[in-house]
């Protein structure tokens, strides 16, 4: 048991967040949060070791708050790429609030697994080596998909620029 405390005490805050970047709420990302841990707690004996814990923790995190987004009735309909990416502050609400807007609109056009790649990146803040990891890909593979993701996006918003 003391492992295991070691193991919250060690990834608990990044995990969390992880799972706050998901959600872009606090009380959804903590409860999230209890439920990664209980669930590594139950089935510590699969982890295998081909990529770290954070790693392992944050997919158990990911595919808990899929299973809750598909629970939910008001995300029932909803795919992964419409729903909230984060929440913003007071003031970057009043100064950046339609530059946000395009950039998330952009995003969610995107297709996978870009998307997912760029958001679990730049919103996540999950290194690439991890995202490959979660993904059962090269860090390679993970450097040029973001790589892409990215070009995509900036070429939409400069083309929007132009209108």
């Amino acid at each position: 048991m003391a492992g295991f405390e070691e193991l919250y005490n060690t990834h608990g805050k990044p995990v969390y967040r992880f799972l706050l970047s998901l959600t872009g709420d606090e009380h959804r990302a903590e409860e999230l949060l209890q439920e990664t841990f209980y669930q590594a707690f139950l089935h510590i004996d699969r982890f295998e070791g081909r990529s770290s814990l954070y790693t392992w923790l944050c997919q158990i995190g990911k595919n808990a708050w899929l299973k809750e987004c598909r629970r939910r009735s008001r995300f029932a309909d909803t795919p992964f790429e419409e729903l909230p990416l984060t929440a913003p502050g007071p003031e970057e609400e009043l100064l950046d609030r339609e530059r946000r807007r395009r950039l998330r609109l952009a995003v969610q056009r995107l297709e996978d697994p870009y998307r997912e790649v760029f958001i679990l990146h730049y919103f996540g803040g999950l290194k690439l080596k991890e995202i490959a990891a979660l993904h059962q890909k090269s860090e390679s593979w993970a450097r040029v998909t973001c790589f892409r993701a990215r070009k995509i996006i900036m070429e939409e918003l400069a083309d929007e620029m132009e209108l």
